[in-house]
């Protein structure tokens, strides 16, 4: 299968799945398996049929409380939801304040201007990997693919580009898929996410906002995942130590999820 599939339905952007990418030893990750998207609060029937034809049995979502209960995923009536809140314990929660920008030009340009929305998330994007909140949803999330390897899964925050972009970098870097196409994969999301969003950056600039400052904080740049690299690297030396150290899943769990995902 083709890596990086757009599978975008109508109402539902930024989805695809993690399946079709080369890793060391000769295998490929599985697609089919393991979906992303941004959040289902607004996914029709329609689309919701189509989710349960591919087998999709069970939804996590990564986003916090309060997100959860201002846009609530729509779910068919076979379908169950995890809840995993990955940004529970950060005092700033970065990838989670970008509704409240999206209506206020000002506050948005205080925020992010000269720099400071691009500092802001990649801050953030160190959180992910450090915070004790995402290491407690990360593993949980891992562990249940682990509980359940066949039944394919679908993950998602608010625009499914920060902590799912991380959720599913993580998952490729452990399967052995190089950098360079796991950055590739991330990027992605500003070819499936940012159409979809062209009535927000419209009335962003109507409302006198510059679209560009709006972008940094609705579309994603390698750098964003890099810091989180980085911080894996700084912190626990790799990937792998990751999953273990963090996320309490020991050598052979990883290398079973590593068989579960890859052909």
């Amino acid at each position: 299968m083709e890596p990086g599939r757009n599978l975008s339905l109508p109402t539902l952007a930024n989805l695809r799945d993690l399946g079709g990418y080369d890793c060391t030893g000769g295998r490929t990750t599985v697609g089919g398996l393991v979906f992303r998207s941004r959040a289902l609060d607004v996914v029709d029937d329609a689309d919701l049929a189509t989710l349960w034809g591919w087998g999709i049995a069970t939804v996590v979502d990564l986003r916090t409380t309060e997100e959860c209960r201002l846009a609530p995923d729509r779910l068919g009536p076979d379908m169950a939801g995890l809840h995993l809140d990955v940004l529970a314990g950060s005092p700033d929660a970065a990838p989670a304040q970008v509704i409240a920008l999206e209506a206020d030009p000002h506050a948005a340009a205080e925020l992010l201007g000269d720099g400071r929305g691009a500092a802001m998330f990649e801050h953030g994007y160190r959180e992910l990997v450090t915070l004790p909140s995402a290491h407690r949803a990360y593993g949980a999330f891992y562990r249940g693919i682990l509980e359940s390897p066949t039944t394919p899964w679908l993950f998602h925050c608010t625009n499914g580009k920060d902590r799912t972009g991380w959720a599913a970098a993580a998952l490729l870097l452990l399967c052995g898929v190089a950098q360079h196409d796991v950055e590739h994969d991330f990027l992605l999301t500003n070819r499936d996410l940012l159409p979809a969003l062209a009535p927000v950056f419209e009335g962003f600039e109507a409302a006198g906002g510059d679209p560009a400052l709006l972008r940094v904080v609705l579309g994603v740049d390698v750098a964003y995942l890099r810091a989180s690299i980085d911080q894996v690297r700084l912190v626990f030396g790799s990937i792998g130590r990751w999953f273990d150290d963090a996320l309490g899943i020991d050598d052979a769990a990883q290398a079973e999820l590593v068989a579960a995902l890859t052909r």
